[in-house]
């Protein structure tokens, strides 16, 4: 499943930034039941996600990464 929605998120990026104008973050926020929620952020909101929550991730064109500075 979690796959899945990573590969969601890949195919809804590009029609994301189309939409936004901008480039956009696929971030991947961890809650403490084990369960995960995948959204689009602007770079903004990206790097104040992950410095609120250092578990959580961002996609980056080398791999996924939790450095709030990985983001658009």
């Amino acid at each position: 499943m979690k796959r899945a929605l990573i590969i969601a998120g890949f195919l809804a990026l590009p029609v994301a930034t189309t939409m936004a104008r901008g480039r956009s973050n696929v971030v991947i926020h961890y809650y403490d039941d084990g369960s995960s929620k995948q959204f689009l952020a602007s770079g903004g909101a990206c790097r104040h996600h992950l410095s609120a929550h250092p578990t959580d991730i961002v996609a980056t064109p080398s791999g996924w990464s939790s450095d709030p500075a990985a983001c658009n």
